[in-house]
């Protein structure tokens, strides 16, 4: 089980800071998350136990909600949102320990979603729990060596070791370390303490909860060099790294290629792949228990203006009422063979902030790059980075005072590529004078629109607009009107041509002929929005494929009947044309006494019947 998902658990169900700040609610909505509590031994319920779920946004903002089990162990967390953005953990508190019982994803449609907690008997006895893997990882970093130490532990009982505070004291931890002599800045993931871990002073002891199977501890600390004897002269560390009993296997992991190590009894180095990056790796089976001497060399730190560039900029926006949402990832390139250091006075690249920015988050997926203030505003990106391609990441929120919404972004680096997707919500306007539209990106739950800049120069500004549209007629509404149009249209050019004369021919048939063409041009104007529907994920593909062909075969009848109408010069193909002398003689209307076509049945001035075609008066 991984640290992040026990880190969860302790802000969930033991974290006496959240409980005693009181924590917000879980995100309302009109969801359903329901479970049962069971013993992991016998499959029976567990009454009256505790539960808990967790919420954490995209905007990282946590929301805490309690219930019991009932007789039957059934629980339920009714009116919580289903955004598919939002993270879910369910746990149980039994016999003091925190069970999880997995995260809960609501899939798009999905209104109820069921989870299965298992708990079981906690033993004090750490026999069965061992290491089966130490490893410690070494980052340059502005000012020293950070050590990162990740031990994995082997639970291959049926039981949860825990053993609560009172009876610590004398109770064998299933986990004891040693930090190194004079290491400083001593630090968790995610900055929570997991429960049962104690330090004091340098000494670690972890008394659990360490369930059945693979869990991780990982914890990270500074090392300082030893003095130098000149700028060029490498960088020295010398320290012990306590090897805790019943370790099975440990690695010494160096970022830095041209990284060196003494130490007995290791085998290496030799080239691997962590996390994507390329690493030099020491390794020893069943290493000796206690302190194990270390010696690492590295080169001259190379600080060098102009080694990292930037190749890409991506921004990912949500507008909702109050607020838009930014998610910027930044490429960095490093140029070389060799680690590049960025230092407080030479920062490997500066990031400009919009204004009014707040609730801002930042992470890499290189491990030696940290972000501080910069002096000249924004922030500035520092530590080692290794030749190749690393991405920094910024989350940031700017608050919406009234509509239209508007980011501008100004970069302190050239970028080659600048692309921004928005969440689509079916109402926004987007606007740009720089960016430029490409074709929407649909994932699994969203539709993003695209924009698009090349070339952005540092200190250029980039503007996005985001006004609102008016509320749209649905494609399917818009089609049926179409059609209630087109079948109006005919009916009405069924019943007027009888009483149509002839004298009026031309200008009526260039009427038809324009009123055709204008139900034509709504038609082609009707497929363009049925292929933005499509695109932007509100019309399914076998509809849009039938649609649009009802539409095209529409469009092209017209189109077809306006050519022979233009060709003819005449009324439609239709209707039967007179001609020579038929053309003017024919019968009189008996009651006004006025010309009529031999065709005619009723007179085109008064309408009375004028008996079968051809007939006198």
């Amino acid at each position: 089980m991984k640290l992040a998902r026990l880190a969860w658990l302790a802000l969930a169900l033991a974290s006496a800071a959240l409980a005693q700040a009181g924590a917000p609610d879980v995100p309302p909505g009109p969801a359903r998350i329901e479970g049962v509590v069971r013993r992991a031994e016998t499959g029976a319920p567990v009454a009256g136990a505790e539960v808990a779920l967790y919420a954490l946004t995209a905007e990282g903002v946590p929301g805490l909600r309690r219930t019991q089990s009932d007789a039957e162990g059934r629980f339920a967390f009714d009116r919580v949102a289903s955004d598919p953005a939002i993270g879910w953990l369910v746990g149980a508190r039994f016999e003091g320990v925190a069970f999880p019982g997995g995260r809960v994803v609501f899939a798009p449609g999905e209104s109820v979603a069921e989870v299965e907690v298992r708990v079981d008997e906690p033993t004090r006895d750490p026999g069965a729990v061992r290491v089966s893997e130490h490893s410690l990882r070494l980052v340059r970093q502005p000012g020293g060596l950070r050590a990162i130490e990740t031990l994995v532990l082997l639970n291959s009982g049926v039981h949860t070791y825990y053993v609560p505070a009172e009876a610590r004291a004398t109770a064998r931890a299933a986990l004891a370390s040693t930090l190194p002599a004079r290491a400083t800045g001593f630090e968790m993931p995610l900055g929570v303490v997991p429960e049962g871990l104690v330090r004091r002073g340098n000494e670690l002891r972890w008394y659990g909860p360490v369930l059945p199977g693979t869990q991780e501890l990982s914890f990270s600390y500074v090392l300082a060099p030893e003095p130098m004897a000149g700028a060029d002269a490498p960088e020295r560390y010398a320290f012990a790294l306590d090897v805790p009993e019943r370790t099975e296997r440990l690695a010494i992991l160096a970022a830095d290629p041209d990284a060196t190590l003494e130490a007995g009894g290791l085998v290496g180095p030799e080239t691997a792949e962590v996390d994507g990056r390329s690493v030099r790796r020491w390794t020893r089976a069943s290493p000796p228990q206690g302190a194990l001497a270390l010696r690492v060399s590295l080169p001259p730190a190379r600080v060098v203006a102009g080694a990292v560039s930037v190749s890409e900029v991506r921004a990912v926006v949500q507008l909702d009422d109050a607020a838009l949402d930014v998610t910027e990832t930044h490429v960095l390139e490093v140029a070389g063979d060799a680690h590049v250091l960025g230092t407080a006075a030479a920062p490997l690249l500066r990031i400009p902030l919009p204004e009014g920015t707040s609730r801002l988050r930042f992470g890499s997926d290189a491990p030696g790059v940290e972000l501080a203030p910069h002096a000249d505003g924004g922030l500035a990106v520092l530590g080692s980075v290794a030749p190749g391609a690393a991405q920094v990441e910024l989350a940031y929120q700017l608050a919406i005072a009234e509509p239209p919404a508007r980011l501008v972004r100004t970069l302190a680096a050239r970028t080659p590529v600048l692309s921004i997707f928005v969440a689509d919500t079916g109402r926004l306007a987007p606007s740009s004078e720089r960016l430029h539209r490409r074709r929407p990106v649909r994932t699994d739950d969203l539709t993003y629109l695209h924009f698009e800049a090349f070339e952005v120069a540092p200190g250029e500004a980039v503007a996005l607009e985001l006004g609102l549209l008016p509320p749209r007629v649905r494609g399917s509404e818009r089609l049926a009107l179409g059609v209630v149009l087109a079948v109006a249209a005919g009916a009405a050019w069924l019943l007027i041509g009888p009483l149509r004369g002839r004298s009026a021919a031309a200008p009526e048939a260039e009427a038809e002929l324009s009123a055709a063409r204008r139900e034509r041009e709504g038609l082609y104007e009707a497929i363009r929005d049925l292929d933005y529907d499509f695109e932007t994920g509100k019309v399914e593909a076998d509809d849009h494929v039938r649609l649009r062909d009802e539409l095209r075969g529409r469009a092209a009848a017209l189109l077809a009947q306006e050519r022979a109408s233009e060709t003819s010069g005449s009324a439609p193909a239709d209707e039967p044309r007179p001609s020579g002398r038929a053309a003017s003689v024919g019968a009189s209307c008996p009651s006004c006494g006025a010309a009529a076509a031999p065709a005619h049945r009723f007179c085109a001035q008064c309408g009375a019947a004028l008996g079968a075609p051809g007939a006198g008066a």
